[in-house]
């Protein structure tokens, strides 16, 4: 209880998953299941991006590779307007908001292209 606690749990709810019987079994058959259906067959099993599946442990290697393809397949978080579209602005705010767009035009998008 003490380790709980001080890991920065409520003692109370701590108590009561305790005395429960079954507290979280739904929710970890839930992710047993989604597991298999991930290819899991053991531990320690790494899933990116609910596409790329890493079974057991694995070189630094594998797993940059891993990460720098689920980062590459996504699309940019951020569409940027090109700086001369006023739609939904008038004049002044668009002016105001060009120096914006221009910086906001820089940032990279995931596959590291500066857009």
């Amino acid at each position: 209880m003490e380790l709980a606690v001080r890991a920065g749990l409520a003692e109370r709810e701590v108590r009561a998953v305790l005395a429960a019987d079954r507290a979280y079994a739904e929710a970890v058959r839930g992710d047993e299941a989604e597991a298999a259906r991930s290819g899991a067959t053991g531990v320690p099993f790494f899933v990116v991006d609910r596409k790329y599946g890493v079974a057991g442990a694995q070189p630094v290697e594998v797993f940059s590779d891993v990460l720098r393809r689920a980062w590459g397949g996504r699309e940019p978080a951020l569409t940027v307007v090109d700086v001369d579209d006023r739609a939904g602005c008038d004049a002044e705010e668009s002016a105001t908001r060009r120096p914006a767009l221009r910086e906001a035009r820089r940032l990279p998008t995931p596959n590291g292209a500066v857009r």
